[in-house]
């Protein structure tokens, strides 16, 4: 009996010795495998993640240069078929412009590259395949289709890119009124109100439109809104969004949304969240105490393959930021600068980007024809334009963009 507990102790004893070796060993490999886990993890971290570029817009005291830019214009045609009250988007595409008149017409319309009319896209009425109030439009090339939203309707129609017929519609469970594609069966929409649809910025859909992701909770939210009517715009190939009271500029990308720009206004400051929601709560119109208070009221946000503008109200003015992506220069003149300097009278902020490479604006023959009238410069070839104009003319477009080194 002895020998046997004698054994049986001594099999306890390598047991307990062994066991605390083997914990050990557990411990480290469990170390090891945290170790590796947390490394895979910031290592993918790392790679999604995107510095932010910090650009500073201050304005230039030296004399305006307009060696800086090339511009062109574009005539639009008038006919009783296409009268545009404006033109809220601009889309450049092989066959040519289309562009939306969300304010007046209320209808899309395609232009040929040098202004020539081709038809309306659509019909306006209240039955199928047919629109009351186009809101915004998008395109998705992978499935060569334009897509309209209609805001009246509360639905979206699809047509074809090669010759804009007609294909489907779609009701939507939803309120809202920009949308890009992001696949065949995803789609991203901007929100900028607390709703039971999302509370977020930014939310994903499938092709049910089911929400199936949330980014950038909202801080603050009102009916009312500054700045041009997309904040959601696909631009030079990505999926970009901002917010008009902060200033950053956000990109979607692989599950996930980046910082990929913040500016400063030389110094100058947006509101804070707290300040708009004191000056909105209750469904006030916070716009006119924002224009008049010594903050950045707003900005827009358009961006090129090689460079940025970057519109924006201060002290009851405009100023036209740009950023050249190549050379890491920014510049920023004011409206009234660079109306001078390029000879253009008065244009509006940017409506669109084309072509990769340029911005596009607005100028009114009505307005440009008083300010010639009255005296002020103007380009010659604008001037040639003008000429073969009247008061009653759809718009002009103004299309420029910084100069390559």
């Amino acid at each position: 009996m002895i020998q046997i507990l004698e054994y049986h102790e001594t099999i306890l004893i390598f047991y307990v010795e062994y066991k605390n070796i083997f914990d050990h060993l557990l411990m480290q490999i469990k170390f090891i495998i945290l170790l590796f886990c947390f490394c895979l993890i910031s290592c993918k971290n790392s790679k999604n993640k995107t510095d932010a570029i910090e650009i500073n817009f201050s304005v230039d005291n030296k004399e305006f240069n307009s060696d800086l830019f090339d511009i062109s214009f574009v005539k639009l045609e008038t006919n009783k078929d296409c009268l545009l009250g404006g033109i809220s988007q601009c889309i450049k595409t092989s066959t040519g412009f289309i562009l939306l008149d969300n304010m007046v017409s209320k209808s899309v319309y395609l232009f040929s590259n040098e202004g020539k009319f081709i038809k309306r896209i659509g019909k306006q009425g209240n039955g199928p395949s047919e629109y009351i109030h186009p809101f915004s439009i998008s395109i998705d090339s992978i499935q060569e289709r334009l897509s309209v939203i209609d805001l009246s309707s509360q639905k979206i129609l699809f047509y074809h890119l090669s010759d804009f017929r007609f294909l489907s519609e779609r009701k939507l469970p939803f309120l809202r009124t920009e949308m890009e594609s992001l696949s065949p069966n995803c789609y991203c929409w901007s929100n900028f109100i607390h709703s039971e649809v999302s509370d977020a910025h930014l939310f994903i859909t499938d092709s049910t439109f089911r929400v199936t992701k949330h980014y950038l909770p909202i801080s603050f939210s009102s009916a009312y809104s500054l700045g041009t009517n997309r904040k959601l715009r696909r631009q030079n190939g990505e999926i970009t969004f901002y917010l008009t009271y902060k200033p950053e500029v956000y990109r979607l990308k692989n599950d996930s949304v980046q910082c990929v720009y913040k500016f400063n206004f030389n110094g100058n400051k947006m509101a804070s969240i707290d300040y708009l929601n004191d000056n909105a709560a209750n469904n006030q119109n916070y716009i006119p105490k924002l224009l008049d208070s010594p903050y950045v009221a707003f900005y827009n946000f358009h961006e090129t393959k090689y460079s940025i503008c970057v519109p924006y109200y201060l002290n009851k003015k405009m100023f036209f930021g740009f950023y050249d992506k190549e050379n890491q220069k920014s510049y920023c003149f004011s409206q009234e600068e660079i109306q001078k300097g390029l000879k253009v009278g008065a244009f509006s902020a940017p409506i669109s980007v084309i072509n990769n490479n340029s911005f596009v604006s607005l100028l009114r023959p009505d307005l440009l024809l008083q300010i010639q009238e009255d005296g002020q410069k103007l380009d010659n070839k604008l001037k040639e334009l003008l000429s073969q104009s009247t008061v009653d003319d759809n718009p002009i477009l103004l299309i420029y963009s910084l100069k390559r080194k």
